[in-house]
């Protein structure tokens, strides 16, 4: 079997090298799911203040006519009525318009959350670039994007001829009816318009940002080298790293070193694993593992025990158990009560010390 290139990016994106693109101004966002809910809030806040803005059409039409009245008006007479309708009209679009841009707002932050990045503006070569633009529009992402605007054109002609279709005794009888009832009947065709489009494009651009976070990650993919060079970064030089063990192992023999002369006994294996213990029945409400190894460090223990005159016992499944369910200066766990009970006593024989296991 051939080995496996080291050049072929089949490795996920780590965190560091998505906040990386991140900084980049590089994340998953679509264009499109950002125009169709600005299309639905649009449609809802016209749908919402619908009363009030048809009644400011109508005014500013009938202040429009005015201009053609038969009485005399002077064109400062005109101009005001005129900037007073689009004053009024401005106002009462003002709340529309805001909730417009909240919503874009905010569902550019939904996506990508807030990001600031000046790198997209910096000059690159490879914008102007006719090779590389070339890559661009004959690319998968390209032929994606023109099969997404493909279906949405065909969405927005489906779904208004079957508006049209639908209410076209209504738009066809509107020119008999009053200027008022015109604006009402025109209103709610476009709104029952722009609703059902608005409602098609959501869902399609939802399909869009699945695709967008799709593409992202795979640009963001990474070979096996680019991974290891990676782990490398954020777990540091492999010299470094040997330096803090080797300075970690130091600090645990000291530690070993000081404690174990102060234990009461030594449990072992015999030779692969060693628990150092202690107990003082004035301060502690159980026995404590003050030391533990395995191998060289068990051997260690045992050797400054020898050297200090702490009795080592030999219990093989003790000291497994004591070494793999109990931490260095926790107390041992009531199961193990009755075992390290009977070690204790036996050392406290061999000391002419009195020890109560009941305690």
């Amino acid at each position: 079997m051939a080995e496996e290139s080291f050049g072929d990016k089949t490795e996920a994106p780590t965190p560091r090298r998505l906040e990386e693109a991140r900084e980049r101004g590089q994340v998953a966002r679509s264009t499109d799911l950002t125009a169709a809910l600005g299309l639905l809030a649009a449609t809802t806040a016209l749908y919402l203040a619908g009363g009030q803005l048809s009644g400011s059409l109508t005014e500013m039409t009938r202040q429009m006519l005015r201009i053609g009245d038969v009485s005399p008006a002077s064109s400062e007479t005109m101009m005001a009525d005129f900037v007073t309708v689009i004053k009024h009209f401005a106002l009462i679009l003002a709340p529309v318009l805001g909730g417009i841009m909240a919503v874009g707002i905010a569902a550019n932050v939904a996506q990508g959350g807030f990001v600031f990045s000046t790198q997209p503006l910096v000059p690159s070569l490879d914008k102007i670039n006719p090779v590389t633009g070339f890559g661009r529009i004959f690319s998968k992402r390209a032929l994606a994007r023109l099969v997404g605007n493909l279906i949405k054109l065909a969405a927005i002609v489906w779904i208004s001829y079957a508006v049209i279709t639908s209410d076209y005794a209504k738009i066809v009888a509107l020119p008999q009816m009053s200027l008022g009832r015109i604006v009402t009947g025109g209103v709610e065709i476009v709104l029952s318009l722009c609703f059902k489009l608005a409602a098609v494009l959501v869902v399609i651009a939802m399909l869009d940002y699945l695709y967008q976070r799709w593409q992202h990650l795979e640009d963001l993919k990474m070979t096996k080298q680019e991974l290891r060079e990676e782990m490398k970064r954020m777990e540091g030089d492999p010299l470094i790293k040997e330096h803090r063990r080797h300075i970690a192992r130091q600090m645990a023999m000291r530690r070993m070193s000081a404690e174990v002369p102060k234990a009461d006994a030594v449990i072992t294996n015999p030779t692969h694993f060693a628990v150092a213990i202690r107990y003082d029945v004035k301060k502690m409400a159980a026995p404590q593992v003050v030391a533990k190894g395995q191998d060289l460090m068990a051997k260690r223990i045992r050797e400054i025990a020898l050297e200090h005159g702490v009795t080592i016992v030999e219990k093989p499944v003790l000291a497994r158990a004591l070494y793999k369910t109990v931490d260095v200066g926790r107390e041992v766990p009531t199961e193990l009560y009755k075992a390290v009970a009977e070690v204790l006593a036996f050392v406290y024989r061999l000391k002419n010390r009195t020890f109560n296991p009941a305690a």
